[in-house]
């Protein structure tokens, strides 16, 4: 047989097991690649003339998805060890139940220019649903609100602010799902899940899906996280998200946040990073569509005014 061309999709290793070519190209897991990418992302800061300190990314999500757990691993990747600062566990109403913002230390002390906001899981009897999630991203609650599950949100509501500055909404938002139990989420759950990405959309807003636990698809996948691009389990899993909330797949990431483990690991790093790195962007493009909206805005005015004065 002659061969002129040929295009491989699995290879059988010495041990018999197939290798799959990742469905994700993305690179070797190594610490080398950590310091990458958050020297990457350290120096980041919202656009020039934005009048924004610091990038708000918001966190939403069923009950138990994982919200609290991936700040604790972004955390952890700048820290350079396991942190836990963030409240995490298991609860039918939910461990978190206000808005709480997070700012991201590095080693050295420094701060990031931004704030990952964590929020009570979407469900029932939280609190959280596309009614309060409206005011939320609108910049009308302050940090540190507390969300009733027996009352939404409004005018009279305790520190609500009635004019709020672009530097108090929310830039982009991360919608965290349990990897384990998308399919078996109730109807009210989805049906909330779909309103509030109804929701995000139409103010412009960009979506990001984390899906958490991604180990618990495979005994392969826990074993050996570096390979989970490889593993068409969890490209299976992404595809079904995708579709599920008719968004494109490269905005669906995989994510394994620390649990059990004492010692960091580098590739639970690497899958907070690059989750982070996307919600970022996401955030900068938000923030100067809508300073050149404002600067359009404010030219406009001028014009006006000038014409009519004359």
């Amino acid at each position: 047989m002659v061969v002129t061309e040929m295009e491989v999709y699995a290879v059988s290793g010495a041990d018999g097991k197939k290798r799959h070519r990742p469905w994700r190209k993305c690179s070797d897991f190594s610490d080398e690649y950590i310091k990458l990418l958050t020297e990457e992302l350290a120096p980041l800061r919202p656009p020039n003339g934005s009048d924004v300190t610091n990038f708000c990314l918001l966190l939403i999500g069923p009950i138990s998805g994982g919200k609290s757990s991936f700040i604790n691993a972004v955390l952890s990747a700048f820290a350079g060890k396991v942190i836990q600062k963030v409240a995490v566990g298991e609860s039918e109403q939910g461990v978190t139940k206000r808005y709480v913002p997070y700012q991201v230390r590095q080693a050295d002390g420094s701060l990031l220019r931004l704030h990952l906001c964590d929020t009570p899981g979407l469900g029932e009897s939280s609190g959280m649903d596309a009614i309060n999630l409206h005011f939320l991203l609108d910049g009308h609650l302050p940090h540190w609100y507390e969300f009733s599950p027996y009352r939404h949100v409004s005018l009279r509501s305790v520190g609500f602010i009635s004019k709020p500055t672009l530097a108090q909404e929310i830039h982009s938002v991360a919608l965290v799902l349990d990897t384990s139990t998308v399919s078996d989420l109730s109807p009210t759950i989805k049906c909330m899940i779909n309103d509030c990405k109804r929701l995000i959309l139409e103010k412009g807003i960009q979506l990001v899906v984390i899906l958490t636990k991604i180990d618990k698809l495979h005994k392969d996948i826990a074993d050996d996280l570096a390979d989970v691009f490889k593993h068409q389990v969890v490209n299976a899993a992404v595809e079904k998200v995708s579709e599920m909330l008719g968004i494109p797949p490269n905005n669906v990431f995989p994510v394994k946040n620390y649990h059990s483990e004492v010692e960091t690991e580098v590739a639970v790093h690497a899958f907070a990073l690059m989750a982070l790195r996307k919600l970022i962007c996401m955030a900068s493009d938000v923030l100067e569509e809508r300073t050149n909206d404002s600067d359009d805005r404010t030219a406009g005015s001028g014009e006006v005014k000038e014409s009519d004065t004359a």
